[in-house]
């Protein structure tokens, strides 16, 4: 029974990274949702440490005291997807919700 064990070790130890995960195309969509998210979670970050305004990583920023930056925390605050979203329904799937507030009215 140990050899078994054994030599069935041997043959998952040979296999490459490129064998294992490459060759089947059904773990392709893994790599393409790993990538995705560390792609949104690298940029957050980056966002977050170089943008922010109360994140100061230049000694001149740092020396302030008082900081008036409220022009430059609105301006951070209304970014690009927000200002794309902003005047549109609240709602994900309002004909559904719709319906559904529809059916438990009549």
């Amino acid at each position: 029974m140990a050899s078994a064990t054994a030599s069935a070790a041997g043959r998952v130890a040979k296999k490459s990274f490129s064998q294992r995960w490459l060759s089947d195309p059904s773990t392709y969509p893994i790599f393409g949702v790993i990538g995705f998210a560390g792609v949104v979670c690298g940029g957050f970050c980056i966002r977050q440490l170089f943008f922010h305004p109360d994140c100061n990583l230049s000694p001149a920023k740092r020396a302030q005291v008082v900081r008036q930056n409220t022009a430059e925390g609105r301006a951070f605050s209304e970014h690009s997807i927000k200002a794309m979203t902003k005047g549109g329904d609240p709602q994900i799937m309002s004909g559904l919700n719709n319906s559904m507030v529809k059916s438990r009215l009549d």
